[in-house]
């Protein structure tokens, strides 16, 4: 590398790490695009070979245009979901790497592996990923290129060798990926993206963890295989293991969002001869959320407001972070994000899988004088076991809970004249009759507020209103809410009726939902409406996308999958 590119390297890194990490670049921007254009070079593409491409990324240059970036550590929130990339720290070191190769001799037992990972909201008709790990102690570099097409996910996976390490002293390593995607706007002209991601001087070295845990979030109350999280709730909620009385935040660009709030924290305990000196200044704390169809959240803690809680043992090998509460503003930690209520809403019943980092600042005694780094940890609830070490552990997912009746839903309560009661004036320990003719006592009542809500009449006039994800009981079986069509017939006390109409209109009122000692069916207005625990398990079917892509999009896709095949037979 000559001096020149890697003084353009180094200033790209600076910018990048300025933004806090992740930054997605402005080609109009001088730095950003001569950047570009060299890692476009590296990958072997120019204006003989990829002239379509070339020519898409003047054009961009000349528009200006340019997304939000996907972390922003300002305190006035972050909009998701977002298009993002990252790379997932810390990188995976492991004394012994065969279980990760098709054979034993071709992955050295001392590898660390970085993962880049970009993720977006809308199918990219192909990405390129090119990652580098910069070895700081032997000054080496190595880099790797992917290629993907017709993806929301792509994933690039690099591998180094260690070697041995010097006098037990951890070696340090520079992370960076460049993420570049393509894609069409509404008037299906192509749009090119390019973001970066840095990490610098990441230490990595698993043997100086004696113990590693998750506090939270974690199980409480639930059972299961994830952690239950309810949102947008009139007050505690006993058989989940957390609950956020947050209303919706109006905003000029969403009418209704929801501030992110989770309890998070986690206890560290180093091996003798390490000491924490506390979270690095550099790097705040930050979480990543699977959006339930594509792309991610991100959730970035903003210590401004309220620094994380550190505490530290007197032999300073032992911290337990907590992110704290905003006493008298809000009762979650104090996360600077915002979740898109209206898309998850649609989908109530999924678990998020959740990405967290924290980086300490480390202190190693030597012979000589002391080393400090930056030393990460994370958990993840994603599959993929062979990933995980001392340094990186896994956690539960967790789920988010919306999607309820409205208040004057008729509930037929349990009494000697069966009375049909509003939802809304049922109390806790009440019993009712099911869709079954048993008797079902509430163990819990879920309130929440709804700015919309489907209409739904039938042919004789009967009529409920529900939230898109809310289930009812169809001739087909049980769906929910959002996937009922007019001409559909549902399961009604009397037997099937044809919904004649649905009509999703203004709410902006409290929603109700039950919850019984087992999934339960009712009637709600004389139709066969599930319970909280069927919400949970019913969920909206997704029809797999399919997308035309123009004739432009195409030539810079054929381009680019022309640069893959050029690099598969240059390696071979």
């Amino acid at each position: 590398m000559d001096e020149q590119v890697r003084n353009l390297e180094q200033r790209i890194m600076q910018d990048v790490q300025a933004h806090g990490g992740t930054m997605d670049l402005d080609f109009a921007n001088d730095l950003h695009y001569e950047y570009y254009r060299e890692q476009l070079r590296n990958c072997g593409a120019n204006i003989e070979n990829t002239p379509h491409l070339i020519n898409l990324l003047e054009t961009e240059r000349s528009m200006h245009r340019i997304s939000a970036t996907a972390i922003d550590p300002n305190p006035d929130g972050v909009e998701g979901p977002n298009d993002a990339s990252y790379i997932e720290v810390p990188a995976i070191f492991r004394q012994s790497s065969k279980e990760l190769s098709d054979s034993e001799n071709d992955v050295p037992d001392s590898t660390i592996y970085v993962s880049s990972i970009a993720k977006y909201c809308k199918m990219q008709r192909s990405v390129i990923i090119q990652s580098t790990v910069k070895d700081e102690l032997r000054k080496r570099n190595i880099t790797d290129t992917g290629i993907y097409d017709n993806c929301f996910e792509a994933q690039k996976l690099v591998a180094m060798n260690t070697d041995s390490f010097y006098d037990g002293t951890p070696r340090k390593y520079t992370l960076i990926s460049t993420f570049t995607s393509v894609s069409e706007d509404a008037m299906r002209c192509p749009q090119l993206k390019a973001s970066c991601t840095v990490k610098e001087n990441i230490a990595v070295n698993t043997d100086i963890i004696e113990s590693y845990t998750v506090i939270d979030p974690k199980h409480k109350n639930s059972k299961g295989d994830h952690v239950l999280v309810s949102y947008n709730r009139d007050g505690y909620v006993p058989n989940f293991d957390y609950s956020y009385d947050n209303e919706p935040e109006p905003s000029r660009a969403n009418p209704v969002r929801i501030r992110f709030m989770l309890d998070v924290s986690i206890m560290l305990r180093l091996k003798d001869g390490f000491t924490i000196n506390g979270l690095h200044m550099n790097s705040a704390p930050v979480l990543t959320l699977d959006h339930p169809f594509h792309g991610v959240i991100k959730c970035y803690y903003y210590a401004g407001t309220s620094a994380p809680l550190v505490e530290i043992s007197d032999d300073k090998r032992t911290a337990t972070v907590s992110l704290p509460k905003v006493v008298g503003v809000r009762k979650g930690a104090d996360w600077c994000s915002f979740l898109p209520f209206a898309d998850l809403e649609n989908t109530s019943s999924e678990n998020l899988h959740i990405y967290g980092q924290f980086v300490f600042s480390v202190t190693q005694k030597t012979t000589g004088e002391p080393l400090t780094f930056p030393f990460p940890v994370s958990f993840r609830s994603e599959k993929g076991g062979s990933d995980y070490n001392a340094q990186n552990i896994q956690n539960e997912p967790i789920y988010m809970q919306w999607g309820c009746v409205g208040k004057d839903t008729m509930i037929m309560r349990s009494d000697e004249r069966r009375t049909a009661v509003r939802i809304s004036d049922l109390q806790i320990g009440d019993f009712v009759i099911t869709a079954d003719a048993r008797e079902r006592r509430i163990v819990n009542i879920l309130t929440g507020t709804d700015e919309t809500i489907l209409s739904i009449t039938t042919e004789t006039g009967r009529n409920i209103l529900l939230t898109t994800t809310h289930s009812i009981k169809s001739e087909d079986g049980w769906i929910t809410a959002g996937e009922l069509c007019p001409g559909m017939k549902v399961v009604c006390e009397n037997g099937l009726e044809t919904v004649e109409q649905i009509v999703e209109q203004i709410y902006d009122d409290t929603v109700y939902n039950l919850h019984f000692e087992e999934e339960t069916a009712i009637f709600g207005n004389g139709f066969v409406i599930g319970d909280f625990d069927m919400q949970q398990r019913i969920k909206p079917q997704r029809e797999e996308l399919s997308i035309d892509w123009s004739p432009a999009t195409l030539s810079i896709a054929r381009e680019i999958d022309s640069l893959a095949e050029k690099m598969k037979e240059s390696t071979v």
